[in-house]
């Protein structure tokens, strides 16, 4: 396991451009003789199914196996050989898991059922999940429930540790354009200065804040970024520009927040007069896990959370 980790430690590959990885996950799986391999899934994606004896659920395990556009800047044997591209979120060793589990399932087929093993592309910019799920294979499969794999520190080694409801919260970054007029600051009135709006969307979003940690109200607003007019002292200012990181616990709540953000800014704009546009980025949906009532055997090989 840890020389797959090493060589894909080495050989990193952003997302959209996993090639020589998927290549890599196909030339080991197709030596394990897997009853069924499908190859360029949601673009480099990697689908392996182990039957077993008899008839039951298919449950699936799913790795992520993209890498992360940063110099990698160390002495390890292993180093990225890419320049500016390397495994820093652990995709190399959640493929290394999933390619040894691999391994191991060939040799000992499921008694009942059978396993299918996902390895994802583009988990970095969050659109290789859903184009798994749009490729259709999981349904062909028949699918009866999918475990993320993801390391997690903290935990005891060797602990498998599942979590009911909320894993991960949904995530998206929202950028605001403000257009007024730009004026000599001797006569601030004869422009369009976005100053004031932008105090209050700043005010309005620190009033998102609501510090309830509960799955169902926790709704979070970060300023990153914000920008007046230009570094000029005889000019008044007459565009801005806001960037925002918005968060929440379940996507109904996302988009809620989103909703209300949007409509709140676009009444402060009106109000001022000024010229409203926005766009998104970075969005990630919420990994709401379901209830693990399908797969009760688990139960005692589990490290459950709740909250």
């Amino acid at each position: 396991m840890s020389n797959i980790r090493h060589f894909l430690h080495a050989h990193p590959e952003l997302s959209g451009n996993e090639h020589d990885t998927h290549d890599y996950i196909v030339k080991y799986l197709s030596a394990l003789n897997p009853d069924r391999l499908f190859q360029h899934i949601g673009g480099y994606g990697v689908v392996a199914t182990f039957n077993g004896s008899e008839k039951g659920c298919n449950v699936a395990f799913r790795s992520d196996i993209d890498a992360l556009p940063i110099q990698e800047n160390n002495d390890l044997p292993y180093r990225s050989t890419v320049g500016n591209v390397s495994h820093k979120c652990g995709h190399d060793g959640h493929t290394a898991i999933l390619l040894s589990v691999a391994e191991k399932i060939s040799r000992n087929r499921p008694q009942k059922g059978d396993m299918t093993l996902v390895f994802q592309p583009e988990e970095e910019t969050g659109y290789g999940a859903q184009k798994i799920v749009d490729s259709g294979v999981l349904d062909e499969l028949n699918t009866d429930a999918i475990f993320g794999i993801h390391n997690l520190p903290g935990f005891p080694e060797k602990s498998i540790v599942i979590k009911y409801g909320t894993f991960a919260a949904a995530s998206c970054g929202l950028a605001v354009n403000l257009t007024g007029r730009q004026t000599h600051a001797a006569h601030p009135e004869n422009g369009i200065n976005p100053g004031l709006a932008v105090a209050e969307m700043i005010n309005f979003l620190n009033s998102i804040n609501n510090g309830d940690l509960s799955p169902e109200k926790f709704r979070q607003a970060t300023l990153i970024y914000t920008r007046i007019g230009e570094v000029a002292f005889g000019t008044s200012a007459g565009d801005a520009q806001i960037m925002t990181t918005l968060r929440a616990f379940s996507n109904s709540q996302m988009q809620n927040i989103v909703d209300n953000v949007i409509n709140t800014f676009k009444e402060i704009s009106s109000r001022h007069h000024l010229a409203f546009d926005y766009h998104f980025q970075d969005k990630f949906a919420a990994v709401e896990n379901s209830d693990m009532v399908f797969y009760p055997m688990l139960d005692t090989a589990v490290l459950h959370l709740h909250y």
